[in-house]
């Protein structure tokens, strides 16, 4: 099932990006093309690709992850509104993202409102445990640059919110060199509302992510737990 997702969301990147090419061949051949200070085409919207890992916030510490094998994707197209005067821009958009959480000690299965524990699993060598979830992002960002006329090489801070709508979630577990995969809801929040906040020059940044709800629904969480999702890490403009 995920590995379908992915083939179908990389086609229609590449169908983008194919259709945008095309769209610039014949934009060239009609017409030169405007540019910024000489640098670049003036390309209305940015493709933007973020990576970063996940941990959980959780004050009765019931839940817990491994930090560097749970992962944090997302593209976005986003569409700059610039207010030169007061070197602000707001930036709306829309897209997709993926939470991976590697477990070490919860949710692996979740059948009419029971969870699997792994400490329950007694003589089970447990080697992954997987809850990957997909989203339907809608991006909102307020932000600062210092030269918003050459912003492609300014520095900048923003801050801003993303809501998200979960639409696929997915549990992997392998153990004693076995593997089982299972797509159901697990529990989780169906809307997720996170705050973001980076820093960063040009098409470049580093992101702090907080989630500001829980992400399982607190009647049906593994151990009950209130735990939110944060991530850190690295932005890119594609074009």
């Amino acid at each position: 099932m995920q590995k379908k997702i992915y083939r179908n969301l990389l086609l229609i990147v590449f169908a983008v990006l194919i259709a945008y090419n095309s769209w610039a061949v014949g934009e060239k051949n009609t017409h030169s093309i405007h540019k910024i200070n000489g640098k670049r085409p003036d390309i209305p919207g940015k493709l933007q690709f973020n990576f970063g890992f996940n941990f959980l916030t959780d004050s009765e510490k019931k839940l817990s992850v491994r930090t560097w094998n749970s992962k944090s994707l997302s593209f976005y197209y986003i569409y700059p509104f610039d207010f030169p005067r007061v070197h602000l821009s707001l930036i709306p958009g829309i897209g997709w993202g993926y939470e991976r959480l590697n477990f070490k000690n919860a949710i692996l299965d979740y059948n009419n409102k029971q969870v699997l524990y792994l400490d329950s699993l007694k003589g089970v060598n447990v080697e992954k445990a997987f809850l990957g979830v997909h989203y339907l992002d809608l991006p909102l960002e307020i932000r600062y640059t210092v030269r918003l006329e050459n912003k492609e090489k300014s520095f900048f801070i923003g801050a801003g919110i993303i809501i998200r709508y979960l639409f696929s979630s997915t549990t992997k577990l392998n153990y004693d060199g076995k593997s089982t995969e299972q797509t159901q809801s697990f529990g989780t929040n169906t809307f997720q509302y996170v705050a973001n906040v980076r820093v960063g020059v040009g098409g470049f940044s580093v992101y702090y992510r907080m989630g500001l709800n829980e992400f399982f629904k607190p009647s049906i969480a593994p151990y009950s737990s209130l735990a939110t999702v944060h991530n850190i890490g690295l932005s890119f403009h594609l074009f």
